[in-house]
C-alpha cells in the first residue's frame, strides 16, 4: 500500500488535471472517441471528468474536489482505490464501463452517498454487495452486461431508486429479493 493521498500539493483542479501522466482535453466541443476529457466551470474547478483506455486509475483525480461526475471507460483490469471515498460530498454520477473482466467493488464506494446515478456496465461484476444500500441517493442503477447471479435484498431499501437496469446479465434468473419494491 502506498502513502496516503495528499491533495495539500495541489494548489488548483488545473495542477492535477496536469500531473496526469496523459491528456486530458479540456471543454472539447466535441469528444473525440478514444480521449480523456475534464468538463471545467468558470472558476476552473473540473465538474465532469471522463478517463478513457488508461491503464491505471491516478488517484490525484479524487482530488478533484467540485466533481460531480465520474466516467471511466475501456481499461483492462482497472479496480477502483479507496481514495474514491474523497468525492463522497459531491461527486452525484460515477460510470464504470468495460475496466475489467471481473470488477469488485471497494466498500469505500458505498460512502459516495450523494451518487443519484451508477452505472457499470460490461464490468465482469458477479456480486453487488448488500451494502449497495448505503447509496441511498440513488435513483438510477445499471448494471448491464455483467454476471450477476442474484441482487442484494438491500436493494429494496433504497427509497428513492426508480430506475434499474440488469439487461444482459445470464446468470440472473430470479428477481424474488426485490418482490413488492416498485421501481417507475
Amino acid at each position: 500500500m502506498g502513502s496516503p493521498l495528499d491533495c495539500s500539493i495541489y494548489n488548483s483542479n488545473k495542477e492535477i488535471i496536469q500531473s496526469l501522466p496523459f491528456r486530458v482535453d479540456i471543454n472539447p466541443r466535441v469528444n473525440s472517441p478514444g480521449s480523456s476529457y475534464a468538463r471545467v466551470d468558470y472558476g476552473g474547478r473540473v465538474t465532469d471528468f471522463t478517463l478513457t483506455i488508461v491503464n491505471t486509475i491516478p488517484t490525484s483525480i479524487f482530488c478533484l474536489d467540485s466533481l460531480k461526475s465520474l466516467t471511466i471507460e475501456y481499461g483492462t483490469s482497472l479496480t477502483i482505490p479507496p481514495e474514491i471515498a474523497r468525492l463522497r460530498s459531491y461527486l452525484t454520477s460515477l460510470c464504470l464501463i468495460e475496466i475489467s473482466s471481473s470488477l469488485t467493488l471497494p466498500s469505500e464506494l458505498f460512502n459516495l452517498t450523494n451518487v443519484v446515478s451508477l452505472s457499470i456496465i460490461f464490468c465482469g461484476l458477479e456480486t453487488l454487495p448488500g451494502a449497495i444500500s448505503q447509496l441511498s441517493a440513488l435513483s438510477e442503477l445499471d448494471l448491464t452486461g455483467n454476471r450477476l447471479t442474484s441482487i442484494p435484498v438491500t436493494l429494496a431499501q433504497i427509497f428513492l431508486l426508480r430506475t434499474l437496469v440488469l439487461n444482459a446479465n445470464p446468470g440472473l434468473l430470479s428477481l424474488d429479493n426485490l418482490q413488492g419494491t416498485q421501481f417507475c
